[in-house]
């Protein structure tokens, strides 16, 4: 959503460059918390943590709406004064809805629990946009039904809207979310 304005000649000097970007959905400075050592050779990392919230059926980690872009190869014969970066969103959003598929009064369908598993910490690799889970694994009770409510046929929202890490298979299924 904003600009940053270079009102001086072009000044690649020769130069390929490649830009970077990411915002957290605010008005919060992300460049206090970016880690970079030059002398590594390893991509800066932006670290990320959720915040613990509860709600009246049980509790999750809440990530803030990061996004993340890139604008690649960019030189004196490619650019103008103004360079154009998409962003795209990095984290999951987790929304889960229950319902019964048929109106047979046969059986009554109950969901006592639903237990996530995920990590409340990450990483964001801001050259590649990856985020990865960092810290311990914690489960989190995002549903407690002590009332044993039956599932009807009309879609009921479970637990609240959250914003989580995004799930990789490759990384050892680094979340579960388990249905009781």
């Amino acid at each position: 959503n904003g600009h940053i304005t270079y009102s001086g000649a072009n000044s690649f000097m020769e130069r390929t460059l490649d830009f970077f970007g990411m915002t957290l959905g605010d008005a919060s400075p992300v460049y206090d918390n970016i880690r970079y050592d030059r002398s590594t050779g390893q991509a800066p990392q932006y670290p990320l943590k959720g915040t613990i919230r509860s709600s009246n059926r049980g509790n999750f980690c809440d990530f803030p709406d990061m996004r993340w872009g890139s604008v690649l190869g960019r030189n004196a014969e490619n650019s103008s004064f103004v360079i154009e970066m998409p962003f795209k969103h990095s984290m999951a959003k987790l929304i889960i809805e229950a319902s019964r598929q048929d109106v047979s009064p046969l059986e009554d369908v109950k969901i006592t629990h639903i237990d996530f598993e995920s990590y409340p910490e990450g990483i964001l690799d801001i050259e590649t946009g990856q985020v990865s889970p960092s810290g311990s694994r914690q489960t989190f009770l995002l549903y407690d039904n002590t009332g044993n409510a039956v599932v009807g046929v009309d879609p009921v929202k479970l637990v609240e809207e959250c914003l989580v890490l995004p799930y990789r298979p490759a990384e050892n299924n680094n979340q579960a979310l388990r249905i009781r």
